[in-house]
């Protein structure tokens, strides 16, 4: 599971256009939140990444089925 989430996070780096993942790693974020096909959450289907930029990167399908994790920005 935790290889699905630096995966998902990579992909949300990458699409918001950042040069490199090295960079990415180091560009605080809110928030995050998976989205699963069910209630058990086999399977990661969708996420949402809020940088503290204010810039938002989503992917797949939210669904009701989520994980939410809160970072905030200092």
């Amino acid at each position: 599971m935790t290889k699905l989430f630096r995966a998902s996070f990579l992909v949300a780096a990458l699409a918001a256009g950042l040069a490199s993942p090295v960079n990415a790693q180091t560009n605080q974020h809110e928030f995050e939140t998976f989205f699963f096909d069910n209630e058990s959450h086999d399977h990661q289907v969708g996420f949402v990444v809020k940088f503290c930029d204010g810039h938002v990167v989503r992917g797949g399908t939210p669904t009701l089925y989520d994980e939410y994790y809160y970072y905030g920005c200092d």
